[in-house]
C-alpha cells in the first residue's frame, strides 16, 4: 500500500507517524505509559469533544462479535474541515484480554483498515488510509473460545508530527480506551486432601501445596526470593506454613475427624 509523500510507515518512527508500526501490544499502549511516540507524550483522555470511540456492548460471551465504531464529527476539530492537519488523524487499535491468553481477533474491518498481522497479531490493527477520517469507522472484534474476564480496547490516535512543510503547527497524541466484561477466568485447580511425600509446604489462604517443579522451576520453597507469591491466589511467600510429613492442616481436610491426632493438630494423609 503506498503512501502520499515521504511518510514513513510508523506511528513511532523516523517520519509521518503512522500506526502500522508500532509493535504487536506495544508497551504504549499501557494506560499511565511515558513511553514517547517521537518527542510525543500520549496523552490520557477518555473523551474528546468531536470523536467518539466506543462498542455496541458492554459484555461478550467467547466467540461473540463485538461492533466497535470511531466517529470523527464533521466539521469538526478532528476532521481537517480548516486543512490544518494534512495528514489527518491516524489509529491503532489493540484488543486486551489482561487474565487470558486468548485475546480474540478483529474479524472484519473497512478498507482503510489493516490488520498488525492476521497470523501472530489478529487483536491490533491500524488505520491504512493517510485521509483523514470523516465518517464512522466500524471494526467487528470476534473473541475467542477462550477468551474470558474483562476485555481493554485501547486506541492511540493522533494528527502527526508529520514532514515539514505539512506538519500540524499543534502534533498531538492521544490514548483512549473501553473495556467491556466477559465471564471470569477459571482459576487453576489444585488438591487440597492430599501432601506429597516429604516436606509439604501449605498455602494457609487458598491451601495450595507447594509444587517446587511447578511452581519453582524445581528450587525448594526455602530457596525461593522473598518476593516470590502465590501461583494461586498472589499471596507472599510469608503466607505458607510448612507441615509435618505426610500431614495437611485438618481444616483444609472436609472430611477430618482427628483434628487433634498424632500431627498436633493436623491430620495424616494416607
Amino acid at each position: 500500500m503506498a503512501f502520499r509523500g515521504t511518510a514513513a510507515a510508523f506511528l513511532c518512527g523516523v517520519a509521518l507517524a503512522h500506526p502500522g508500526g508500532l509493535q504487536c501490544g506495544d508497551e504504549r499502549f499501557d494506560v499511565g505509559s511515558t513511553t514517547k511516540c517521537m518527542t510525543l507524550d500520549i496523552v490520557d483522555k477518555q473523551e474528546h469533544p468531536g470523536l467518539r470511540f466506543g462498542t455496541d456492548t458492554k459484555s461478550y460471551i467467547p466467540g461473540a462479535e463485538v461492533h466497535l465504531s470511531l466517529d470523527v464529527e464533521s466539521p469538526g476539530p478532528y476532521d481537517n474541515s480548516t486543512g490544518q492537519d494534512p495528514y489527518g488523524i491516524y489509529f491503532a487499535i489493540l484488543a486486551k484480554a489482561p487474565q487470558s491468553s486468548d485475546h480474540g481477533g478483529f474479524t472484519a474491518v473497512p478498507d482503510t483498515v489493516s490488520p498488525k498481522d492476521a497470523s501472530t497479531c489478529p487483536h491490533q490493527v491500524f488505520s491504512g488510509s493517510d485521509d483523514t477520517a470523516k465518517d464512522i469507522v466500524a471494526i467487528t472484534w470476534t473473541a475467542g473460545p477462550e477468551t474470558c474476564g474483562d476485555v481493554s480496547f485501547t486506541m492511540l490516535w493522533g494528527n502527526g508530527p508529520g514532514d515539514a512543510p505539512k506538519a500540524p503547527d499543534a502534533p498531538f497524541l492521544y490514548r483512549s480506551v473501553v473495556t467491556i466484561s466477559g465471564e471470569p477466568c477459571k482459576a487453576p485447580m489444585t488438591s487440597t486432601t492430599t501432601a506429597p511425600e516429604g516436606e509439604t509446604w501449605v498455602c494457609s489462604i487458598c491451601a495450595h501445596v507447594y509444587d517446587a517443579d511447578q511452581d519453582g522451576a524445581g528450587a525448594a520453597f526455602e530457596d525461593l526470593p522473598d518476593d516470590w507469591t502465590c501461583p494461586v491466589c498472589a499471596q507472599p511467600k510469608s503466607a505458607y506454613e510448612k507441615q509435618a510429613d505426610g500431614c495437611v492442616p485438618c481444616r483444609l481436610v472436609p472430611s477430618c475427624t482427628n483434628c487433634c491426632g498424632p500431627c498436633g493438630g493436623y491430620t495424616s494423609v494416607v
